[in-house]
């Protein structure tokens, strides 16, 4: 411990294990300070004056937390937080026991009270806070109010508290006179005989009760309990009820954490009595669900203004419709921008645009029920006004649809794409005793769930079908009438659809052939729709999907990546267990209601969410832009010849199976062609298919994850770092578990290594042998019958060491570009540090690649696929990326060093030649280099080393072999080096283009994504405005007598007019966006405007770089002169 005042004193107690606490013993000027050890006993008080200008630290050697890694050195390191919690209520574990217990009884008990009647305290109230003990009067006239508090009534003879209902102690409960007695009762002679038992479920427990009905009127019994704000579980003659309070408590804890009923009635059961509950407590469950079900009904009518007549105030909406809509898409006639036109020009269609995704799941099916407690004439709540349609309209639908194998997703020809064979060859065994297989849901990009329709048979389209129609007849308007129907059915023409769907490229196809015989008042809209695959789906897919549906490549769609699909599932999935074994409508009632709370907090959360979204974009946008420029800059000569700038940039399908787009490699490059044979594992007969392969690639990818575990853990020792820390187990954990999902699949394709899994040591997840083909020897894999195994591990090690060779020169194209950048343009300090950074990042994915190519190799030379030698997959090291900068002037000296294949076609059997912009036209070393080569500025500018005298000693020179060996093999690897100069030059300069485009699509998709969170954010604004001028109308229309009617529609206006000020609010912290909170802003022109600036700055960009390539070449030009005169 130790004291720090006026002068610090430091204390060590290094033997001591105290706790040390700051208890306060007197507000006094003089303050105590106890010290407590482990027992609890104080051992020693500290008495220090005038505590405000004394500050005391206590400390303690606590006991070191130990390193998951056991490396680091942690002993100075205070406690956790949760640890000194721990300690801190181990001080106080008697203490808390004791005021626990103290809570049994009252000293009070028995003794007069205060109200003077003669009675003793024998009743208390745990449910109040600080209730006293009381008489049995004095605790029913305060309890008048909460008469569902629990009555614990002390047992004299007994010596403990008993629990009881309040009407066990006192008169029943008075319906119908605000808590009074009816005056008709009270002239009753027995007026306890009029009332009636009665079980009540409140948030407390289950209460046997007696309710008394008012006698006055002839209301009957449901009215009397809902002025009560007691819900009925009947209707005919009532004998249980919940209160609002439990039903809407309940709806919370369903929606919120996924509780189910049961569970619920079972924890009000426990809470009633946890002694003796099956003896004591009414079993409320079937009750229960029924109320719950019919509740949560009346709850969405009363959510969505069906009480006050909504259908009237927006009739372009389905009449009756139960959804939450999503406030960022765009409806017509309700949040149309006024200022855009209807016909956008194609560059411009996402400022009006619906995005929607389409995906399955097979987690909410339902079993086939034979039993006699199910209901086969349950139907839902919601009658197809919700995210379903009704089952007997599906039913129909279904008998009518085309029962051909296209219209059931299942291609007569052999599928075109790899994907759809995964999805036609999924194991139908689990669809086994389902009624319902799963659902298919249509979502909007903002993840608001707009239909739901049930699968019997997995993913056919004729279901996907049926969703998409549901979703897209909540928003044309088929409530509007005359000219307001004219104008909301050209609103409705003018939005851009586009929908992303994982096996679209084969949905779409004859989707107008379906939609004209099923729904044939929507052709016209599905003929326009764009079709996209989501960006991770996509890869599964053949490659000419990825050009096709990819909507990287897709105009005027922002970075619409379709995965958000899959974001609503993990919260659905845990409703699945729950829902498997209800009745049809029950099940479909609980997935609506999650449906629409999920709908319910995107709402909520929709203006941040745009924010957030926004804030990401204009980040993205800025640095892509400034990466294709740099592109411009540094290809500027092949952009103007070629004409890059007008090509097409849409993709054109040339055969069945073929595609051609600005964004491919051109498949006939030769390049492509040698590649082809040895990389591209997955096409012809090379391709390696089913368990087996995904089990050896799954199995690849855990080693790489192992090498990062194992990457990190090397770090920690030098960098002991909280957060590095915690990633380290984070990754740890789920390696755990990938590993052990992995090793079952493993142990049916590999029988072999039984034994050798069930021997292995305990050692920490990165180190564990995963027992691939590649870690055993020849003999090992004989014996273990791995050795045809082995053959498929080598092809997919070899497609891995040519992937990680692509990256490796990818990436060192761009750290050449970063240097270059740093060296010539960022001169302040904090540029340089920027700029530094992103080189030091770069570097790290460039080792990252080069050890990914390392271990391919190791594999492939235990697999004995490769010897290792220079000219099969020799090792690979910095110097073999070596790569000269094409953006700089000529160095004095550079003809000592060269370039790869890919900037000066260097040839396997080793003639060079030279750089285009070099004009000399000798390929010797000049032995002696002169001061007079140049001024003192130019070998810096040109990245040369020195000016000074360089004079070779005798038999240094080196062959053209040898120093193009040195300078980088990575450039000429494989069958690349067979190539002619020529062709190697063509092959890296399509790299370069079709780099160039895929930059430029990069820049432009998230520049439409901040012009697209705009327009989302004004039509959230719109939405908001007009669902507050809706409420307030309803309010006004309301009649006067119904003042909850017109109080609830008034909150709900406030509440939307809330959430439009904060939406509003948001394009006001940005002063360039300011303008466009106003409702008569145009968008469309200030979008027009923002491209024009940023066009004129790339033609600055462009035509700045064209000064700088002649003054480069004359440079180059200038400097090769002087090599010359110098040799």
């Amino acid at each position: 411990m130790f004291l720090r005042g006026g002068r610090a004193k430091r204390k060590e107690a290094e033997d001591s294990k105290r706790h040390i606490s700051q208890n306060v013993l007197d507000t006094s000027n003089e303050v105590l300070y106890e010290s407590i050890d482990a027992s609890g006993s104080s051992s020693k008080r500290i008495k220090l004056s005038d505590p405000e200008t004394i500050h005391v630290v206590l400390e303690e050697k606590r006991p070191a937390v130990e390193s998951p890694i056991g490396s680091a050195d942690q002993s100075t390191k205070s406690i956790t937080h949760n640890a000194q919690i721990i300690a801190d209520f181990e001080r106080w574990r008697v203490r808390l026991g004791d005021h626990l217990l103290s809570h049994e009884a009252d000293v009070r008990l028995g003794t007069p009270c205060d109200c003077a009647s003669g009675a003793v305290r024998e009743a208390i109230c745990h449910d109040c806070t600080q209730y006293p003990p009381s008489c049995r009067d004095c605790f029913v006239n305060d309890h008048k109010y909460n008469p569902f508090h629990w009555v614990l009534l002390w047992d004299f003879k007994l010596g403990f508290y008993t629990r009881t209902d309040m009407s066990m102690i006192g008169p029943p409960l008075h319906l119908g006179h605000d808590g009074k007695m009816c005056s008709k009762v009270v002239q009753l002679s027995e007026p306890e005989v009029v009332a009636r038992s009665f079980t009540i479920g409140h948030t407390n427990g289950i209460h046997r009760t007696k309710v008394q009905f008012c006698l006055h009127t002839d209301d009957h019994a449901v009215d009397a309990l809902m002025h009560a704000r007691l819900f009925p579980a009947t209707f005919d003659r009532p004998a249980t009820a919940f209160t609002f309070q439990v039903m809407k408590e309940f709806q919370i804890h369903s929606l919120e954490s996924k509780q189910s009923a049961y569970d619920y009635c079972g924890s009000l059961m426990r809470l009633s009595d946890n002694a003796f509950t099956a003896e004591n407590v009414a079993d409320t469950y079937q009750n229960f669900i029924r109320a719950d079900r019919l509740w949560a009904d009346l709850a969405t009518e009363k959510r969505l203004g069906h009480k006050h007549g909504v259908d009237a105030i927006f009739p372009y909406r389905p009449q009756g419709n139960k959804i939450v809509y999503c406030p960022a898409c765009p409806e017509p006639g309700f949040n149309m921008d006024p200022k855009l036109p209807r016909h956008l020009p194609e560059e411009y269609k996402h400022l009006n645009q619906e995005r929607l995704t389409a995906d399955g799941n097979f987690h909410c099916n339902k079993a086939k029920k034979t039993d006699k407690n199910s209901d086969p004439n349950d139907t839902s709540i919601y009658a197809g006004k919700a995210q379903f349609p009704t089952r007997a309209a599906q039913r129909e639908y279904l008998e009518k649809a085309p029962k051909s194998q296209e219209a059931s997703g299942i291609s007569t020809l052999k599928s075109t794409c790899n994907y759809l064979k995964a999805v036609n060859n999924q194991d139908k065994k689990k669809f086994k005793n389902m009624e319902v297989t799963g659902i298919v849901n249509i979502q909007c990009s903002h993840v608001f769930i707009k239909a739901s329709v049930d699968l019997e048979f997995g993913e056919r389209f004729v279901n996907v079908d049926l969703a998409l129609a549901h979703a897209l007849r909540q928003r044309i308007g088929s409530g509007a009438e005359g000219k307001f129907k004219l104008s909301v059915d050209l609103d409705t023409q003018s939005i851009d659809r586009v929908l992303s769907y994982d096996i679209a490229c084969q949905y779409h196809i004859k989707i107008v052939e379906r939609f004209r015989q099923s729904f044939p008042d929507l052709v016209w809209i599905v003929e326009k729709m764009r079709w996209a695959v989501p960006a991770l789906h996509v890869t599964g897919h053949a490659d000419r999907c990825t050009y096709a549906y990819s909507t990287a490549y897709m105009v005027a769609t922002g970075h619409f990546h379709g995965e958000t699909a899959e974001h609503y599932w993990p919260e659905l999935n845990q409703i699945g267990p729950k829902v498997r074994q209800m009745n049809y409508g029950h099940r479909q009632d609980i997935i609506v209601n999650n449906h629409n709370d999920w709908n319910h907090k995107k709402m909520s959360k929709i203006v941040v969410s745009l924010v957030d979204e926004l804030e990401e974009a204009r980040a993205k946008f800025t640095a892509f832009e400034a990466h294709f420029f740099g592109l411009c800059e540094n290809l500027v000569d092949r952009a103007e010849k070629e004409d890059w700038w007008t090509r097409d940039r849409k993709t054109k399908r040339v055969a069945a199976r073929a595609v051609s787009s600005v964004y491919m490699h051109d498949p006939l490059m030769k390049g492509d062609q040698m590649l082809s044979d040895e990389a591209m594992i997955g096409q012809g007969d090379a391709e390696i298919v089913g368990k087996t392969a995904s089990v050896l690639n799954e199995g690849i990818l855990i080693q790489e994850t192992q090498a990062t575990i194992r990457e990190a853990v090397q770090r920690y020792k030098t960098q002991p770092l909280a957060a590095l820390d915690k990633e380290i187990k984070t990754r740890r954990a789920k390696a755990v578990k990938r590993i052990a999902l992995w090793r079952g699949q493993q142990a049916a394709v590999m029988p072999g290594i039984t034994a050798d899994l069930l021997n292995r040591s305990a050692c920490p997840v990165e180190d564990e042998v995963l027992f691939l083909p590649s870690d055993f020897d020849n003999e090992g894999r004989r014996v273990r019958g791995l050795t045809l195994l082995g053959l498929d591990e080598a092809k997919l090690r070899e497609g891995a060491a040519y992937d990680a060779l692509k990256s490796v020169q990818l990436v060192t194209k761009a750290l050449v570009a970063l240097s270059d950048r740093k060296k010539k343009n960022e001169s302040g300090q904090n540029q340089q540090t920027a700029a530094l950074k992103q080189i030091v990042d770069t570097e790290a994915r460039r080792d990252k690649h080069i050890r990914s190519y390392g271990a391919a190799r190791a594999a492939l030379i235990a697999l004995g696929a490769c010897t290792g030698e220079a000219d099969d997959f020799p090792a690979l090291s910095l110097e073999d990326t070596y790569m000269k900068s094409r953006r700089v002037t000529r160095a004095l000296g550079s003809s000592r060093n060269h370039d790869g294949w890919a900037t000066s076609g260097v040839m396997a059997n080793g003639r060079v030649r030279r750089p285009a912009n070099s004009s000399s036209s000798s390929a010797r070393v000049p032995r002696v280099r002169t001061q007079g080569a140049g001024t003192a500025m130019q070998p810096r500018r040109a990245g040369g080393n020195s000016a000074r005298r360089v004079v070779e000693p005798a038999g240094a020179r080196k062959t053209t072999e040898e120093r193009a060996r040195k300078t980088g093999w990575v450039w000429t690897f494989g069958r690349m080096g067979k190539m002619s100069a020529e062709e190697m030059r063509a092959w890296s300069a399509e790299g370069d283009r079709v780099q160039w485009f895929r930059a430029e699509a990069d820049m432009h998709r998230w520049q439409e994504q901040v012009e697209q969170r705009l327009a989302d954010l004004r039509t959230t604004i719109r939405s908001f405005a007009t669902y507050k001028t809706g409420w307030a109308q309803m309010a006004s229309q309301q009649e006067s007598e119904k003042l909850g009617h017109i109080a609830y529609a008034k909150k709900k206006a406030h509440m939307f007019g809330t959430r439009e000020e904060a939406a509003r609010a948001v394009l006001l912290r940005y002063p360039e966006y300011a303008h466009l909170e106003q409702d008569d802003a145009d968008l469309m022109e200030f979008v027009r405007a923002e491209r024009t600036a940023r066009a004129c700055e790339l033609a600055a960009v462009v035509s700045l770089a064209k000064v700088r390539r002649v003054d480069t070449e004359a440079q180059a030009g200038a400097s090769d002169s002087e090599s010359s005169e110098d040799e």
